[in-house]
């Protein structure tokens, strides 16, 4: 329940109930992972990388805390951290799309164009074979300012209602740049999210 009302920009009521829930649980790197995606969305970084480095101090190889300290590395400009975790995160995941878009958007950010291309070339191999999720594609093109590719997949996918979109496309301190453009606020109202 915390990360939905994250979603929908009731931050204080999301760190309500994730207190409560760290009062009764305060060692579960799970609740310390849903904690930091709340600072993420709160654009609160630095209690974003505490919370991740708890959890990590519990359990080392638990790869969303990993994706959530690169995300808030990234946000504060440290690319060479953020890259770092979140190839970690990559690692543990065994090359799930759920890490390799934002390690692709890192990268890209980061001016390594070429390595974020190569994700996303991976990624466009991978869903010719299997789903990925267009809002990990997505990222890596809106990554590389690539804005009119980032909407046609962000079309695509709030067609579909599918995956990460519903959880992200709102809060996503990575879009923030985007925000202003009219397809951005179109697909929001689609989805049922404002504008």
């Amino acid at each position: 329940m915390p990360h939905f009302l994250n979603v929908l920009g009731r931050h204080d009521e999301a760190e309500r109930q994730i207190a409560r829930a760290r009062e009764l649980e305060p060692l579960s790197p799970t609740i310390l992972h849903v904690a930091a995606v709340i600072s993420i969305g709160a654009r609160r970084y630095a209690d974003a990388i505490d919370r991740c480095s708890k959890g990590l101090e519990i359990e080392p190889n638990h790869p969303l805390l990993r994706l959530w300290l690169g995300m808030a590395y990234e946000q504060q400009s440290k690319y060479e951290e953020a890259i770092r975790e979140l190839q970690r995160s990559l690692e543990l995941l065994q090359g799930e799309p759920l890490a390799a878009g934002p390690l692709g958007h890192a990268y890209a950010v980061a001016g390594r164009e070429a390595e974020a291309r190569r994700l996303l070339r991976e990624l466009l191999e991978l869903a010719e074979h299997r789903p990925v999720d267009a809002y990990c594609v997505a990222l890596i093109h809106a990554g590389l300012g690539e804005r009119d590719q980032f909407f046609e997949l962000l079309d695509k996918a709030c067609q579909r209602g599918a995956g990460f979109l519903t959880l992200w496309v709102k809060g996503d301190p990575r879009l923030d740049g985007l925000r202003g453009d009219p397809r951005f606020e179109n697909i929001l109202r689609r989805m049922g999210l404002g504008g």
